[in-house]
């Protein structure tokens, strides 16, 4: 389901969009039956284009997904279990229990936040394009913090990435070179 609200405004140079959103699908679990997925967030876009050279695009999506179910298989108890305790990893040491050790997870409400999904995503981009074709753009990627496993002690920081392109283009079609983290992060 979705619901939204579009407008243009500034005679056309100044759009402006948002949306509420909720989506429920079935995931696959190994060895289990099927789990329900339910995502719900919140989306805005703008778009700025002052001139026919000049462009500026911003997004900001803002989603909770959870997992409703009560076992998720796994193949170790803990992300540690594949350390050696004499091997730090995030701060901890390793808990040495080697893996495979093909153990599960059953969250105490029967519900977890999906893993591997950021809670915040947004991205800013500036975009030039001369009258005679050729063009460029850039601007920052952000996802949020978004847990790597089940159990929400693994995590994937913050990650912020700029990216670019080149571009040349005509009508009908056009050549465009992308260049993905610029600033090596």
């Amino acid at each position: 389901y979705e619901l939204g609200y579009k407008q243009s405004f500034l005679n056309n140079t100044f759009y402006f969009g948002s949306a509420v959103f909720q989506q429920t699908k079935l995931g696959v679990q190994i060895g289990r039956a099927m789990v329900k997925v339910k995502d719900e967030g919140v989306e805005l876009d703008a778009v700025y284009q002052p001139s026919k050279q000049w462009a500026f695009n911003a997004n900001f999506t803002y989603q909770d997904a959870t997992v409703y179910g009560n076992y998720f298989f796994q193949e170790t108890g803990n992300y540690l279990d594949s350390y050696n305790p004499d091997y730090i990893v995030n701060g901890l040491p390793g808990t040495g229990y080697g893996e495979p050790n093909f153990t599960g997870y059953v969250p105490p409400s029967g519900k977890m936040r999906a893993p591997g999904i950021p809670q915040l995503q947004a991205n800013l981009f500036l975009v030039y394009t001369s009258p005679m074709g050729w063009g460029g753009g850039i601007g920052p990627q952000i996802q949020g913090k978004q847990y790597a496993n089940d159990q929400e002690t693994l995590y994937i920081p913050l990650e912020e990435e700029w990216d670019g392109y080149l571009f040349y283009g005509l009508k009908t079609w056009d050549v465009r070179l992308n260049i993905k983290n610029l600033l090596n992060q």
